[in-house]
């Protein structure tokens, strides 16, 4: 009697064998039968097929670009990039109200376009154009009236060159010399000086000149005439 099992204990290890049965039927469940095997057997890929990827893979990569030829055309892009920038550095000012500062000043009220923020700093209304950059810029200027005015460029408050409400006069301070124009009395002419493009029209002046500017300079613009009008000052790096 000693050597039998207690009924209690018999119990628990018949649960335990039957929860282990349990389990192994929901692993056999859980596994592929005969006919899944079968199936993913004949579905299976083929050398061939995955030869013919692996060529259409190659022939992909053979169209593309090797890395050096890819930093070689980068490195030439970044070339053009930076010279057409260096000739796009332009900045433009329009003056319109006609209102003059400290009565002959003007004030650059908007500005147009600025593609070298950093070079050329406006403040509105204010009289002045900082450039901070030195070098050779071309400078553009054009106003406009019902009779003409006139017009000097001054440079850190020298002036610099004048045209005057006359169309036969301009005015060069560097050379400190007044060149008589012989244009014609027409609604429009133009001509050529010492490299300056005078065009006169009936409602006012344009003018075109290449001036080295020192560092940070700053440019103004005075204006003299019976009608105020409306104008605006372009400078561009080269």
């Amino acid at each position: 009697m000693n050597l039998k099992v207690e009924s209690t204990k018999f119990e628990s290890m018949v649960k335990e064998t039957f929860s282990a049965i349990n389990d192994l039927q929901k692993d056999i469940m859980s596994k592929s039968n005969i006919n899944e095997v079968i199936s993913l057997i004949k579905n299976k890929t083929e050398i061939e097929d995955v030869n013919k990827a692996l060529i259409q893979i190659h022939d992909e990569l053979d169209t593309k670009c090797s890395l050096d030829r890819f930093s070689s055309a980068m490195d030439n892009q970044s070339i053009i990039n930076d010279t057409l920038c260096s000739e796009n550095c332009v900045g433009r000012w329009y003056w319109k109200t006609g209102n003059l500062k400290k009565g002959y000043m003007i004030p650059w009220e908007s500005q147009i376009i600025n593609t070298c923020t950093e070079n050329f700093v406006w403040e509105m209304e204010k009289e002045t154009i900082l450039v901070i950059e030195p070098g050779l810029y071309e400078i553009n200027m054009g106003f406009y009236a019902d009779r003409k005015p006139t017009i000097q460029l001054l440079i850190n408050g020298e002036p610099v060159v004048s045209a005057v409400n006359s169309s036969s006069s301009v005015i060069h301070h560097t050379g400190n010399k007044l060149k008589n124009l012989k244009g014609s009395n027409s609604a429009s002419s133009g001509v050529i000086i010492n490299g300056i493009i005078i065009l006169i029209i009936y409602i006012g002046m344009t003018l075109i000149d290449f001036l080295t500017l020192p560092e940070k300079s700053r440019l103004s613009v005075s204006y003299a005439g019976e009608d105020r009008g409306e104008g605006f000052l372009s400078l561009r790096k080269l």
